[in-house]
């Protein structure tokens, strides 16, 4: 968390608007710096549940499966409150004044495929400083279809 807090001090000033939400610019960067942050502390508990997960498909075990892809997403979801909590405290920014900048940017179309581009961004990079795939690019299409189909298998079956 000291890294987190002292990029969010590098940035110097982000600027609350007279309304209490977060002006645009400052809150991607905001967002930006808390993503990164949430994606170092995820990454153990990702490569973890991700070995599981294979495992899990090459044992055709689906009950598994599906308990390792909804711990995955608690845990994701986990770290990011964590972090946001944890920046939102650093710089005395109220947590309802963040969720408030989030409704106010989803309510323009423009601005929130802004923050989704920026959030892509972020991840991108993370992947490339954090990914080691040793096989072939066939064996990463065939590992990419086999997962789509699963998840897709799953979604289905919880719909009904």
């Amino acid at each position: 968390m000291l890294a987190m807090q002292e990029q969010l001090d590098a940035h110097e000033n982000f600027e609350v608007l007279s309304d209490g939400t977060m002006k645009f610019d400052d809150f991607i960067a905001f967002r930006s710096i808390i993503l990164r942050q949430m994606l170092r502390k995820f990454n153990s508990d990702k490569e973890r549940l991700a070995v599981q997960a294979i495992d899990f498909l090459k044992k055709n075990e689906e009950r598994n499966y599906v308990t390792n892809y909804l711990e995955m997403t608690s845990k994701y979801s986990q770290a990011l409150m964590e972090m946001t909590d944890a920046a939102c405290k650093h710089l005395e920014f109220d947590r309802a004044n963040f969720a408030g900048t989030v409704q106010s940017i989803n309510k323009s179309k423009e601005l929130a495929a802004k923050m989704q581009k920026a959030e892509s961004e972020v991840k991108g990079l993370h992947v490339q400083q954090n990914a080691e795939f040793t096989g072939t690019k066939e064996d990463a299409l065939n590992c990419f279809k086999y997962r789509a189909g699963q998840e897709m298998q799953m979604i289905q079956r919880l719909k009904y």
